[in-house]
């Protein structure tokens, strides 16, 4: 019911401020008034308010009856409505001898309506976009442009320039309102003395319109992006309004009666900025808009200052014409500087492609500060969100995420290594030709920085790997020591004190421990040979690393029996010359994977590969067990990756068409005498 009373109320006030149009109109054809008569009594100025403000307020309180900006507007509107009917409806009263007072009553209106406007427009200002205060400073300042508007519109009735209003429409009258006798009991004395408060009044009128400005700039710079794409509709609409009234286009193309045509602009901007605020990218058009108002008010004061300069010294005509050739030279580097300017604060930095390749590049350099990097590129680009994703997962964000984003994937070679998520901007319906090429350029950057990411998380994983497998490899060792080394040294002690007190009284018990310490010892040298092993195989020394390879699959054998030979090794042993590290690692490596693929598939032979060139040697071990879906990561894997990874190569493991493979490429840093 609420919903059905507002927009009743609504579809009134817009009727009666038609009606109101209407009649003045038809009022000022009725008395003849022409183009010069409808200037001089202001009707070719205050009817495009009441033009502009009636629609857009009916609608807006049509739409959202509980939002009082479109009240605020309607109400405008109407004001402006009844101040034009006033002006021929004082003319016809004159003309038709009507009662002084309703004469004189609305000649009053017509003379002072327009101080309402101070209080109204103000008003639906401060309370853009959501429709209400808000805090504390802004209803005081709203409280002191009602009380400054009221007392402006009072005492502009006794302003004595309502006298000579008064007489234009030939009305016999001594002053204003107040001698006609409707409120004669305040009494010229009153109305005397209170104004000279007038000049005061309009101060603080400006202080409260400087007052509404702060607030709104305050709203721009606090607000999220849809207050900020609403207050640039306010913005460009008001722009647009003061150059067409500033350089008379309006007036030059539909005549001096449509000269303020222009004023239509601002209620229709606050309109489409509270019910279709995405209409377009509103950014790109005020941002044209701007530097062009910039650029033309610096030339006309170029070519005034240079006219007025050159005219002490050349003749009028030539003076002119050497201005005009300034103010030619001069425009299109103007025009770039500042567009540069006005894109940078609407846009970001998107149009120095260096800087932003040097943001990114001195984010390759420090390769795990990947958050900040894309918080400041975010930030230099004027994006609402700005991601990058490593599949599904986000790596680091900055913004808020809205509705629409647009995705540029992430390659490094002929690898997709991640992609960036970019979110449009308020009114975009998609990225632009500028940002998109932004983009591009920067997403081999980007990749690049996200493949060093990836290996640096890889590398600081695998040396914390390494760090907890060579912490467990101290303890294995402490407890084979501790267990077999030190236990059988220990028990040889004890031995040894017991045939020392029976070797003269019980020499056969003597010679029994004397056995005894004998196996001890023998237990004791196989553990610490084991030990010694697990440090370094032996056989490497004796054997090379072709021969120690061959040596320890020789005796393996798979989980099906088979005839065939198990175990190929195809490798060169006379190129076989390692450093000690890389060789150990190698023999792990293969030993590892070859007991892998016989004891934990159905293969029944495995190829080992081993190709030493250009300072890096090529491990392949291919079994031919046909297994499907990748493998899952073990401890044997794993050991095998770091072992790889700690070297500084390579490694991959999985299955293919032909069996399973794993492959490790190892950098040979060394000479091969460098490890004697």
């Amino acid at each position: 019911m609420r919903q059905v009373l507002a927009r009743v109320a609504a579809l009134s006030a817009a009727t009666m401020a038609c009606l109101l149009l209407c009649l003045a109109f038809v009022g000022a054809a009725a008395l003849g008034w022409g183009p010069p008569e409808l200037a001089e009594h202001g009707l070719a100025s205050i009817p495009w308010l009441a033009v502009g403000f009636t629609p857009a307020g009916a609608i807006l309180a049509w739409q959202r009856s509980r939002n009082p900006i479109g009240w605020l507007m309607l109400a405008t509107g109407l004001v402006a409505a009844v101040a034009v009917a006033s002006i021929p409806g004082t003319a016809v009263a004159a003309e038709q001898d009507w009662p002084l007072w309703l004469q004189l009553t609305l000649a009053n209106v017509s003379f002072s309506a327009w101080s309402l406007w101070l209080i109204l427009i103000p008003l639906t200002l401060l309370c853009f976009p959501a429709g209400r205060l808000g805090t504390w400073p802004v209803r005081v300042i709203a409280i002191i442009t009602i009380v400054g508007g009221t007392g402006i519109l009072l005492l502009s009735l006794a302003d004595p320039g309502i006298d000579a209003w008064v007489a234009g429409f030939d009305i016999p009258a001594d002053g204003p309102l107040f001698a006609a006798g409707s409120i004669a009991v305040l009494g010229d004395t009153v109305v005397a003395s209170a104004l000279p408060l007038l000049p005061l009044l309009f101060v603080v009128q400006s202080a409260a319109f400087v007052g509404m400005v702060v607030v709104l700039t305050a709203r721009f710079a606090r607000g999220d992006d849809r207050v900020r794409q609403q207050l640039f509709w306010i913005l460009l609409s008001a722009l647009s309004s003061v150059i067409l009234l500033g350089t008379g286009v309006v007036a030059a193309v539909f005549g001096p009666a449509f000269g303020l045509l222009a004023l239509l602009l601002p209620p229709i901007g606050i309109l489409i900025a509270i019910m279709r605020v995405n209409l377009f990218d509103v950014k790109l058009v005020f941002s044209r808009a701007l530097a062009w108002s910039i650029l033309t008010t610096v030339l006309v004061i170029v070519f005034f200052a240079l006219v007025a300069v050159l005219g002490t010294l050349l003749v009028q005509t030539a003076s002119a014409v050497i201005a005009a050739l300034a103010v030619a030279l001069v425009f299109e580097p103007l025009r770039r500087v500042f567009q540069r300017l006005v894109d940078r604060l609407i846009y970001g930095r998107r149009s120095e492609p260096v800087y932003l390749v040097e943001l990114v590049g001195s984010g390759i350099s420090r390769a795990g500060d990947l958050p900040s990097l894309v918080s400041r590129l975010a930030d230099s680009l004027k994006l609402p969100w700005l991601a990058i994703r490593a599949g599904e997962r986000i790596l680091t964000a900055s913004g808020t995420r809205p509705a629409v984003v647009e995705i540029f994937p992430l390659r490094h070679g002929a690898d997709e290594v991640g992609s960036v998520e970019v979110g449009l901007r308020r009114g975009q319906g998609r990225l632009g030709r500028p940002d998109r090429e932004v983009m591009d350029l920067l997403t081999p950057f980007l990749a690049m920085l996200l493949q060093l990411t990836a290996v640096s998380e890889d590398l600081a994983a695998s040396r914390g790997r390494i760090v907890a497998a060579t912490e467990e490899e101290r303890r294995r060792l402490q407890g084979d020591l501790h267990d077999g080394v030190a236990s059988a040294l220990g028990g040889v002690a004890f031995k040894i004190e017991g045939i020392r007190n029976r070797i003269h009284q019980h020499p056969r018990e003597a010679i029994d421990l004397l056995a005894g310490v004998h196996d001890d010892v023998v237990r004791a040298n196989s553990t610490l040979r084991e030990v010694i092993h697990d440090l370094h195989p032996t056989e490497l020394d004796t054997l090379g690393l072709v021969g120690a390879i061959r040596e320890a699959t020789a005796s393996l054998q798979p989980r099906r029996e088979t005839s065939d030979r198990v175990v190929t090794v195809n490798a060169d042993p006379e190129r076989m010359v390692l450093p000690a590290a890389v060789e150990v690692a190698v023999y792990r490596i293969v030993i590892e994977a070859t007991t892998n693929a016989l004891r934990h598939s159905a293969a029944t032979g495995v190829a080992i590969d081993l190709t030493l060139a250009s300072s890096v040697i090529s491990i392949t071990v291919h079994d031919n067990a046909a297994r499907a879906g990748e493998w899952t990561t073990g401890v044997g894997l794993r050991s095998m990756r770091d072992r790889t990874e700690q070297l500084g190569g390579r490694f991959h493991a999985g299955p293919s068409a032909t069996g399973g493979i794993v492959e490790a490429v190892i950098p040979v840093r060394e000479t091969a005498g460098s490890d004697a």
